[in-house]
């Protein structure tokens, strides 16, 4: 499987939902859904289906990053243990092991910053002795720059589905949290500007041509989330802003590369796909720019 083989999102969101049950209370309370799974769980309406996605990344708290709960990392991998394994030259990225239950997917586990700088791979480095061997062997999350803002942001969901990790047939209700609609942006941006994948560009420009209510009112719901005076929220919009600056830049192509993978190569609709991502995701970039309470900010996003 390559990360371009993308499944349909409802099977995702009961591969989401099931590894979420089987890591118990931790996956409510200090788990977040991210990544390409997210934008079609944000658009009720969608004018245009989204492709999918190959992989889960899951994000796990402030407080499991620290130290001094850092026993979570190994209770995450012993619970994982008999589904999956961690991929070659990685401890973040863990892929479903042949004959497990559902679909063949890839599971990114990653964190915010914590105190101390990450290791070299990018991966949360551990303080102390306890925290490294409560870690567990091969479990270490990916460091992403997003703080807290990802928490603050996070909406809750509940899906009914079949569980996958269960001997006999068992259906539940499962709760759980996924990025809202600020901390998706906020997320992509910084993916945009570390890594070089199409499917960044595609996720935010879909997001922004599928709103319900268009981009005007879309900024304006946004701009009201409590996170939006979050310190790091002007930040991600120029990096957005600047993936997005021109139909030629990285965000719009990526979003024209990612659909012409689907309906085949024609240049004119690739032109005309750039030109719409730009356009739309500008709008709503400008509107939440607009929006910015610099005298919030400037006292740390505090009131």
């Amino acid at each position: 499987m390559t990360r371009d083989e993308r499944h349909p999102v409802d099977p995702m969101v009961e591969e989401a939902a099931s590894l979420l049950y089987l890591l118990g209370g931790m996956g409510a309370k200090h788990l977040v859904l991210i990544g390409g799974l997210v934008p079609p769980l944000l658009v009720k309406e969608p004018r245009e289906a989204h492709v999918g996605t190959s992989d889960l990344d899951i994000c796990l708290s402030v407080a499991i990053s620290q130290g001094a709960t850092a026993e979570y990392y190994e209770s995450i991998e012993e619970l994982i243990a008999p589904y999956f394994e961690p991929t070659v030259g990685t401890s973040f990225r863990w892929r479903k092991m042949a004959g497990a239950p559902g679909l063949p997917i890839l599971v990114d586990f990653l964190a915010p910053r914590g105190e101390s700088a990450p290791q070299a791979d990018g991966t949360h480095s551990l303080s102390d002795d306890t925290a490294a061997r409560n870690a567990g062997t091969r479990l270490r999350p990916f460091v992403l720059e997003t703080q807290d803002l990802l928490e603050l942001d996070a909406v809750e969901r509940e899906v009914d589905i079949e569980l996958l990790y269960k001997p006999t047939p068992t259906r539940a209700i499962v709760r759980f949290r996924h990025s809202g609609p600020l901390g998706l942006l906020v997320a992509k941006a910084f993916a945009l500007n570390g890594r070089d994948d199409d499917k960044d560009g595609y996720d935010v420009a879909w997001f922004c041509l599928n709103l319900d209510r268009g981009p005007e009112e879309a900024a304006r719901q946004i701009a009201e989330r409590p996170a939006f005076n979050h310190p790091l929220v002007p930040e991600a919009l120029a990096l957005l802003k600047r993936a997005f600056q021109g139909p030629e830049y990285q965000g719009p192509t990526g979003y024209a590369n990612v659909l012409a993978r689907t309906h085949g190569e024609d240049p004119d609709l690739h032109v005309q796909e750039r030109f719409d991502a730009f356009q739309a995701t500008q709008r709503v970039i400008e509107g939440l720019i607009e929006r910015i309470d610099w005298n919030k900010q400037a006292n740390g996003g505090r009131s």
